[in-house]
């Protein structure tokens, strides 16, 4: 098959679950990943990613491209774009690739108002989360809802992350699948295996936490940690969107590839997942969990819908009051084994989530 895949993020940002998602179809299957359309009035006014585009092969079925943004204005704008103007430029760059195509992936809600010009095409919808909750601009928020709503109604198959998140979908058909995050089967390379521990934690200093710090990361779980009369080491790694909270044995760190990440995972004694309670919570089924878990490390998490599903691995929060009771109890890893350890990866790997999608990709296909 030749699948265009219109993505929410850059296929050189931090690896998540769409280009996770991109590269499994593109075992089988011809794949063009289409990244953001940078407007270049963004361009011109904060700089980052050229709004001019570009072409790349990441291998042979998996080609990466980015569109010219020169005509085009800020997803934000689109709320007063009536006659859907902003998606013309784009459309006559990506036509024929997607007259090629056989199936459109859409994983951001905000390529609606280009892929509705291409309905003769089936459209597969992947809502990894509330894309709305996310987005501070009210105007892009009242966009992104009024899309997603476009999207569900028309896609042959929406893929969710999250029971949550079908709850709430507007689809009520067959065609709505749960397809949970998951971990890459080689996150821990062969020859760091041997640095997995199994067995009770003797002692824990270094706490560490990985992934973006924004509006929904929880600093009063950093601050009971840091006041505990344990002088706990705690260390955040990942792009920090918040103000900086200082102390001595609070550390940041830049976002690391991920081919780093594990080695990082393996310096600290336990993994936090301390985001806010709230609607955007109870729908995300974090990516951070099942590599935490990859690496055998003990976790210690906020309790939602998603983390109640891993509950016999994690110990979990309601309010960041309880989290010094629960450190000063004995701690072990998930995991009594490396059998055990090897059982949860090939679970939750994304080849088994990737299988899982080509079932369905390939019956779509059947019924055209």
């Amino acid at each position: 098959m030749r699948i265009v895949y219109f993505a929410p993020i850059y296929y050189d940002d931090l690896m998540q679950r769409p280009q996770q998602i991109a590269l499994q179809l593109a075992r089988h299957h011809q794949v063009v990943y289409v990244e953001p359309t940078v407007c270049a009035m963004k361009y011109w006014l904060k700089g980052g990613k050229n709004f001019r585009g570009g072409k790349r092969k990441e291998n042979n079925q998996l080609h990466i491209i980015r569109m010219n943004g020169f005509c085009t204005i800020h997803k934000s704008l689109e709320f007063f774009d009536f006659f859907g103007l902003n998606s013309i430029s784009e459309y006559f760059q990506i036509r024929k690739i997607v007259r090629r195509a056989d199936i459109l992936w859409v994983g951001y809600a905000g390529w609606y108002t280009l892929v509705r010009h291409f309905m003769k095409k089936p459209i597969v919808y992947d809502k990894m989360d509330r894309e709305d909750l996310l987005r501070g601009n009210i105007f892009l928020k009242f966009t992104i809802r009024r899309n997603v709503k476009s999207l569900e109604r028309c896609a042959r198959a929406v893929f969710l992350t999250s029971r949550k998140l079908r709850d709430k979908s507007l689809v009520r058909h067959d065609n709505v699948y749960v397809v949970p995050n998951a971990v890459s089967e080689d996150f821990i390379p062969k020859e760091n295996e041997g640095k997995i521990y199994f067995g009770k934690i003797s002692k824990i200093q270094k706490i560490g936490y990985v992934g973006t710090i924004a509006d929904w990361f929880d600093f009063d779980v950093i601050y009971e940690l840091l006041k505990m009369e344990e002088k706990y080491e705690i260390f955040l790694i990942g792009n920090n969107f918040s103000p900086y909270m200082r102390h001595e044995r609070l550390h940041y760190s830049k976002a690391r590839p991920h081919s780093e990440l594990a080695s990082c995972l393996f310096e600290f004694d336990l993994c936090l997942y301390n985001f806010k309670k709230g609607s955007l919570l109870d729908t995300i089924n974090p990516v951070k969990l099942y590599e935490y878990l990859s690496a055998n490390k003990p976790v210690l998490a906020v309790r939602s819908p998603e983390t109640e599903r891993f509950q016999k691995y994690l110990r979990l929060y309601d309010y960041p009051s309880e989290v010094p009771q629960i450190m000063r109890k004995d701690w072990q890893t998930p995991f009594e084994n490396e059998k055990q350890r090897q059982r949860f990866v090939r679970r939750n790997s994304w080849e088994s989530r990737g299988r899982r999608v080509e079932c369905v990709l390939g019956e779509i296909k059947h019924n055209e």
